[in-house]
């Protein structure tokens, strides 16, 4: 309003965003508010917003100054933001399908996870496989999907560039469903985790079962030390950057360095052994000229 306000030569329309400000300030802090105050908050703010948005539309006629791009997607950005609020107002819901909740990232979209220390995380969310250290990220999205279905696809470009299916899968319980096993039986790839139905009634069969459960969570670690590793050396979790397609790139790029910080320490270990067996042939031929 205030771009638009330097190309007009007529009063400026109020807009009220000092009140709307203060009633903010007095609604937050009410450490506990009841369900009645809430609404008659939310029902204000959203008055506001409705009608600067009129008012906004109203200047654009009349005015000699134009909102530049940045301002026009903001301004997209805030008309969507209030749609979806008004309608779960209307609707006296809490959730919505794309719900925005950054203006400044609008494709940034909420994930529950249930955890202890954050209910809910903001960020992308990431499919990665790794295969003899290297790991390769198979699905990058920002909304909260259900990831179960990413390990056919994950399978079938392992076979596209290797020739072959994999001997077997080590994957966590949520990709354990009944259409993957049915998947992997069918390919004969092994899937980690013990068969579905009742335990088996013979004790020593139902050891074995846990060992090897024991053992296959353990070597199935290694992909989770890959997102420890991104998170504490590369900053996997402190993603900066604003635009969708910058962010996604420095994802990329974190999964990149990390395979090359891979591939160095590989060189580093061929690099020393060769030296030690050069040294002990040399050692070797010595001992025997003596």
């Amino acid at each position: 309003m205030d771009t638009l306000q330097a190309g007009r030569n007529v009063v400026k329309p109020r807009n009220y965003r000092h009140k709307a400000n203060k009633a903010y300030k007095r609604f937050a802090r009410n450490r506990r508010p009841n369900k009645k105050l809430v609404r008659s908050a939310l029902r204000a703010q959203l008055q506001y917003v409705a009608r600067d948005l009129q008012l906004i539309e109203k200047m654009q006629m009349d005015s000699n100054a134009k909102l530049d791009q940045k301002q026009l997607n903001y301004l997209s950005t805030i008309q969507a933001l209030y749609e979806q609020q008004q309608q779960m107002y209307d609707d006296k819901k809490h959730r919505c399908d794309n719900r925005i909740v950054s203006i400044h990232q609008p494709y940034v979209r909420p994930i529950v996870r249930g955890k202890v220390t954050a209910g809910t995380e903001f960020g992308a969310k990431l499919t990665v496989s790794v295969v003899e250290g290297y790991a390769e990220v198979n699905k990058l999205s920002w909304d909260a999907y259900n990831e179960s279905g990413d390990l056919i696809e994950a399978a079938e470009t392992y076979k596209e560039r290797y020739g072959h299916y994999p001997d077997k899968i080590l994957a966590d319980q949520i990709f354990r469903t009944r259409a993957n096993r049915e998947y992997c039986n069918n390919h004969g790839i092994h899937l980690n985790g013990r068969p579905l139905g009742r335990p088996p009634n013979d004790r020593t069969e139902y050891d074995k079962q846990i060992i090897k459960e024991r053992e296959e969570t353990s070597e199935r670690n290694e992909i989770e030390g890959i997102f420890g590793t991104g998170k504490r050396r590369l900053s996997l979790n402190r993603i900066m950057t604003r635009l969708q397609d910058t962010s996604e790139t420095q994802i990329y790029l974190t999964f990149v360095v990390m395979n090359l910080r891979k591939i160095l320490r590989d060189l580093f270990v061929q690099f020393f052994r060769s030296l030690f067996l050069h040294q002990k042939q040399q050692m070797f031929q010595l001992e025997l000229a003596i």
